[in-house]
């Protein structure tokens, strides 16, 4: 559900949107390229909304993560970031402007999504296996993860 509980996603090859009035979007863009179409299908794994609601962001097993502004009424994708593996799980900051990823390799990377870099401004590594959860603390200065494999949590200091 968005925060404003308005919306509610959902992906699986495509990611599709409900808004509240009826409407109903398909945001297609993880979807195989022509040049892959039979060998390999982009599955959406994980989405998370802003917390302002202005935004989500998706990753697929693609290896991007693409910001899609959902406040507009076509929800273009306005940003896409590279990551080395695969993504398993994705959240944004509390005050909207930081997004994680946590990979398949056990690393978790975050992102600045308010400048235009993509530049990756922290790093965690656990390397325990793939990350299955990531949250942001309320105090705005910790990411917490839990690792699929060993189930440990993990919490990061993120003063920037």
């Amino acid at each position: 559900f968005s925060p404003d509980g308005n919306s509610v996603i959902e992906g699986s090859r495509f990611i599709h949107f409900w808004k509240s009035n009826g409407e109903r979007q398909q945001l297609t863009g993880h979807v195989s390229s022509p040049d892959t179409i039979g060998r390999q299908e982009y599955w959406i794994r994980s989405l998370s909304f802003s917390a302002d609601g202005k935004y989500l962001a998706s990753a697929a097993n693609d290896c991007t993560i693409r910001l899609w502004d959902i406040q507009n009424d076509d929800s273009p994708c306005i940003k896409i970031i590279d990551v080395p593996f695969a993504i398993t799980s994705l959240t944004f900051s509390l005050d909207s402007t930081l997004i994680a990823a946590g990979c398949v390799n056990g690393v978790v990377r975050v992102w600045n999504v308010i400048t235009n870099s993509d530049e990756v401004v922290k790093t965690f590594v656990v390397r325990t296996g793939s990350i299955k959860s990531l949250v942001f603390l309320p105090d705005g200065k910790t990411l917490a993860s839990i690792g699929l494999n060993d189930r440990n949590f993990w919490f990061w200091d993120l003063w920037l």
